[in-house]
């Protein structure tokens, strides 16, 4: 995108300010609403308004998804497993799946949204820290009990292109034992859309400088998770296979 193009920065600047103040509007009406309702109720409260609440961020950025596959709620342990190519994977698995993200750290520390993902449950993790990684396992160990679906992108970070880098083995260390579901994840994007860029921030602005935003969604099976060792290996395959799968979608 040429930066120099006044209508894509009046798009940029149009859709910056429009998430802006969703994020501020959403996470302000949804403290006033938790008042009012049992302690019970909250985390569905929390997951619906989050998932309409993403759904609206696809809607701005204006996103068509391509989708093949159910993304059925679940009453037990659940671990989604996806590759990760962009900013929109955020919205785009969340608004399908009711769950908790496993997101680095540093989200945490960014005005407004951080306060709003750890009020959503959102758990974190710095991959560099080795105390950071063992607290992660454990607070996805404690959701899985809790039957919560934890959605997480195992590579450990965003990519070009669609080869899929080797699986950390965190989400699956946390469901040894218990029973636990996992769900694999396969996504496509326009290479424009792809998270290339230094910083995170600066590939949100060209995201939000594009026209439009096409991507494809390929959703598998749920299955039972086996043991810690092989699940890296085997869900890295199955997501190897709904990439393509998506790829072939968005080609179209």
């Amino acid at each position: 995108m040429d930066e120099v193009d006044p209508i894509a920065r009046a798009r940029r600047a149009a859709r910056t300010a429009a998430v802006g103040a969703l994020v501020a509007s959403s996470f302000g009406w949804l403290l006033a609403r938790e008042k009012v309702v049992s302690a019970e109720r909250r985390r569905a409260l929390r997951q619906r308004h989050f998932r309409r609440f993403l759904q609206r961020s696809l809607e701005i950025f204006s996103v068509t998804v391509v989708q093949d596959g159910e993304a059925a709620p679940s009453d037990q342990g659940r671990i989604i497993v996806s590759n990760h190519r962009s900013g929109l994977d955020i919205p785009l698995l969340g608004s399908r799946f009711a769950g908790v993200f496993l997101s680095r750290a540093d989200l945490s520390r960014w005005p407004l949204i951080g306060e709003a993902a750890r009020h959503l449950g959102t758990l974190f993790v710095d991959r560099a820290d080795t105390n950071s990684r063992a607290g992660a396992v454990k607070s996805m160990r404690t959701a899985l009990k809790e039957r919560q679906t934890v959605i997480v992108f195992p590579e450990g970070t965003t990519y070009p292109g669609d080869d899929i880098r080797p699986f950390q083995p965190g989400a699956f260390v946390a469901a040894k034992d218990l029973p636990v579901l996992v769900q694999c994840v396969g996504v496509a994007y326009e290479p424009a859309a792809q998270y290339v860029e230094k910083s995170f921030g600066a590939h949100l602005s060209k995201v939000a400088a594009l026209p439009s935003v096409r991507c494809a969604i390929v959703i598998g099976a749920p299955r039972p998770i086996g043991q810690p060792r092989e699940e890296p290996e085997r869900t890295r395959q199955e997501v190897i296979a709904l990439v393509k799968r998506a790829r072939a979608l968005l080609d179209r």
